[in-house]
Parts: structure tokens; C-alpha cells; sequence
């Protein structure tokens, strides 16, 4: 039997039509993951292509934390959860981002 060589996916760059998935880019600074993502509008009749179930607006920057357990949660070792916050259309300097009082 011939192996077929598997297709290696082209790095998506500004201008071209959203990608399957949609994380094009990922940073971590300090603890806080930078996640650049195409996201659905969740129109019925969006015109870019959410309504076919693909995320098709943007790229946006979001950034996400881990937030650990408290208090009962924490005694009955349930995990803790992350908290996204939206950073924008570009990602400002990392070292500005660091002092934001929504990643606190």
C-alpha cells in the first residue's frame, strides 16, 4: 500500500477567507493566554458565512485567565474556570495589557 502524505495546513494571514478553525494565532505572557479567533454572529442571515456555522468576523484578540477554585468549590475539588475578555481588532503592547483591571 502507497502512504499518503499528509496535506500540512497553510498559516492564515491577513486577507485571506477565515480558516476552519477558528484560532489563527495564540501569545502567552505571564499566566495570560492572547487568543486571536474568528467569531459567529449567530445571524441566521449573515451575509460572511455564520449562517453556514463557520466563524467568519474578525479576527479579534481575546484573552483568557485561569480563575482557580473558591471557597466550597475549592473544598470539594472542583476545578476552577477561565475568563475571556476581549482585547480588540489589534493587540496593544503585552506590557499595557498586564495592568488592565479586567485581567485582576
Amino acid at each position: 500500500m502507497k502512504k499518503v502524505a499528509a496535506k500540512k495546513a497553510k498559516p492564515w494571514t491577513d486577507g485571506d477567507p477565515p480558516p476552519k478553525d477558528p484560532i489563527v494565532a495564540v501569545v502567552h505572557v505571564e499566566g495570560i493566554t492572547y487568543q486571536r479567533m474568528f467569531v459567529l454572529c449567530g445571524k441566521e442571515r449573515c451575509r460572511k458565512g455564520c449562517a453556514g456555522g463557520r466563524a467568519s468576523h474578525g479576527p479579534y484578540w481575546y484573552a483568557k485567565h485561569w480563575l482557580a477554585p473558591r471557597g466550597k468549590a475549592a473544598l470539594d475539588g472542583k476545578p476552577g474556570r477561565t475568563k475571556t475578555v476581549y482585547v480588540g481588532k489589534h493587540l496593544p503592547n503585552l506590557i499595557d495589557l498586564a495592568d488592565r483591571p479586567e485581567m485582576q
